[in-house]
């Protein structure tokens, strides 16, 4: 019994892979490999199922999710983009000005621009690290998409310093920005910034994603701080570029 059971997961497995894309010889070892672990193991045969179907049921959920929130990720105007804004490929960038992993990935954006003139760097605002400053209504998201959608033209200079700040936003230090380049009757927050951020938020949690910055390149998902390099070799593969 034990024989014809370690069969099937195998055969089930291997059906399922073939299925979904042809496999590499690479893949093919490791696929031999694992038959024969868990012949070698069967006391681990139900975990690993269990594992395999909750691992198929989440990408099944995530697939779903990309779909659901396709068009209020790559063809929405309330996002802040950088780069050309008609460009034909884009990359999304979960961001957060309060998280120091999203500031410091800003300038590895920027050379990616640099080396890809036809790409668009989409900014989606989760600030899930402070929903508002203490003593303010807003926040530094609520701002920016403000600025986006009200005046874009002062986007930039405000995103800069915005990014420049080291640790979280206060009140204090989003006033003297506003001072400094002039804006400040975008400072507080609005009906329509909030309602971007909220639906940003839902199209994060229902992707189930946990951090920022996450980017997503085409097929790809990439958690946290990467270099320029990196998220080339994934554009190459990816985009095609």
């Amino acid at each position: 019994m034990k024989s014809f059971t370690l069969s099937l997961l195998a055969l089930a497995l291997s059906t399922a892979v073939a299925q979904a894309q042809q496999l590499t010889p690479t893949q093919d070892q490791a696929l031999q490999e694992l038959n024969t672990l868990l012949k070698q193991h069967p006391q681990i045969i139900e975990s690993v199922n269990a594992s395999l179907k909750n691992y198929v049921e989440a990408q099944r959920a995530q697939l779903e999710a990309r779909t659901a929130h396709h068009d209020w990720l790559y063809n929405n105007p309330a996002h802040p983009v950088l780069g050309d804004p008609n460009a034909e490929h884009k990359i999304v960038v979960f961001t957060d000005y309060n998280c120091p992993y999203c500031k410091k990935l800003d300038p590895e954006l920027t050379e990616l621009l640099e080396d890809y003139p036809n790409l668009q760097v989409v900014n989606v605002f989760v600030p899930i690290r402070q929903e508002k400053v203490s003593g303010l209504d807003t926040s530094s998201a609520l701002y920016a998409i403000n600025l986006w959608q009200q005046k874009p033209e002062h986007f930039m200079s405000v995103h800069e310093l915005l990014t420049a700040k080291s640790g979280m936003h206060t009140a204090k230090s989003l006033q003297q920005i506003a001072r400094k380049t002039k804006t400040q009757d975008y400072l507080m927050a609005q009906p329509s910034s909030e309602d971007v951020v909220q639906q940003n938020v839902e199209a994060f949690r229902a992707l189930g994603y946990r951090g920022t910055p996450t980017i997503m390149i085409g097929n790809q998902v990439i958690p946290g701080f990467v270099k320029a390099g990196q998220l080339k070799d994934v554009i190459a593969q990816e985009l095609k570029l």
